[in-house]
């Protein structure tokens, strides 16, 4: 199962990446998770609060069974300020270099118009923000990082008006 992110109120998919499929699987689901979709490959779920949430995936084969348990982070969406009508994709551009690197790295958006963005990274492990930048008035960014931390694999979310994306940033 791959361990995922996502916001309050808003759709978060987690695939079931067993390789084969097992003859049945369970999910097994915390109380405050709404079931939007549920199928043996995946399961689109949502909650209404943040937290970081334990979804277990169950496997059987005959009688023996084995349990995967990830963790969902689920945070608050930044409000950012609307841009109206845009062009698709609305991120044009969203880089990291280099990759994998020490703490020192460059991170260039290129957005299809003016905007404010967001930058927030997280460490993959504990899922708790280590940075958090908020950009300003352009459709260009190049922001430099210098950051001191354990090495890892770490989750760079951008967040604009109008979508999300994110890279891992591993850090050696």
């Amino acid at each position: 199962m791959i361990a995922t992110q996502g916001f309050t109120g808003e759709d978060i998919v987690l695939v079931n990446t067993s390789d084969p499929i097992s003859e049945h699987t369970e999910w097994i689901l915390p109380e405050e998770a709404e079931t939007i979709q549920q199928t043996p490959e995946n399961i689109t779920l949502r909650f209404n609060e943040v937290g970081v949430y334990q979804v277990t995936l169950r496997s059987y084969q005959g009688e023996c069974y084995q349990d995967h348990t990830k963790p969902v982070v689920v945070e608050h969406a930044r409000d950012l300020p609307d841009v109206g009508d845009t062009e698709n994709p609305f991120i044009e551009e969203f880089l990291v270099y280099p990759n994998p690197n020490s703490g020192r790295f460059t991170v260039a958006v290129t957005l299809a118009e003016p905007a404010t963005a967001s930058l927030r990274l997280f460490d993959q492990v504990s899922n708790s923000p280590v940075d958090d930048r908020l950009l300003h008035g352009s459709d260009k960014y190049t922001t430099q990082y210098q950051v001191f931390l354990t090495p890892g694999i770490y989750i760079l979310l951008l967040e604009t008006p109008e979508v999300r994306d994110i890279r891992r940033i591993v850090i050696e």
